[in-house]
């Protein structure tokens, strides 16, 4: 009990550093003055010049193709609503980790991102005119995880369902994550 004690102390730190001086915006400016929408899905699909150049930047960067696809969702939504300090949600599997290979059941944790001082990068631009209107998003992904609630109800906007739903179709596996 007691390490399990000490872990808990030791995660709620670090969480409460990473998050130090988040504010949770009151209202987000795409949600102003909207009524409540059914959900909805918003498939997109990009382009094979867009994939390749997306791979060789993350290959580049030490990074995965996915971790690609939720900076340029997190710069969309940063810019739709003129959010300078954002948080995401990605998910990690903890299959890997050790102990665990035996469990029976979902093994998903659920991760907030900070992402502060965007700046995209010309593959980036691309996924967000290929993407456009993304300021749909936040409804649709708050409706999405949260069913009832207004994207200005949600103090974070969940990002692993644009990646997670096509991952083996580009050849992904399905629990890459950040």
């Amino acid at each position: 009990m007691q390490l399990a004690t000490e872990a808990l102390q030791t995660n709620r730190a670090f969480w409460a550093k990473q998050l130090e001086g988040y504010r949770t915006p009151q209202q987000l400016q795409a949600a102003e003055d909207k009524q409540p929408v059914p959900s909805s899905l918003v498939d997109f699909h990009l382009n094979e010049a867009t994939v390749d150049a997306l791979t060789k930047e993350a290959a580049g960067r030490g990074a995965t193709f996915f971790m690609m696809l939720a900076a340029a969702f997190a710069e969309a939504i940063s810019r739709s609503l003129s959010l300078r300090d954002l948080v995401v949600l990605t998910t990690s599997s903890l299959r890997r980790m050790p102990g665990l290979q035996d469990c029976v059941g979902c093994l998903v944790d659920t991760v907030p991102v900070r992402v502060t001082g965007l700046q995209s990068s010309p593959n980036q631009q691309s996924i967000l005119q290929q993407a456009s209107p993304l300021a749909q998003c936040t409804d649709w992904s708050v409706e999405v995880y949260h069913p009832g609630e207004l994207a200005s109800e949600s103090p974070c906007l969940p990002c692993n369902h644009l990646s997670q739903k096509h991952a083996q179709s580009w050849g992904l596996e399905s629990d890459q994550a950040l």
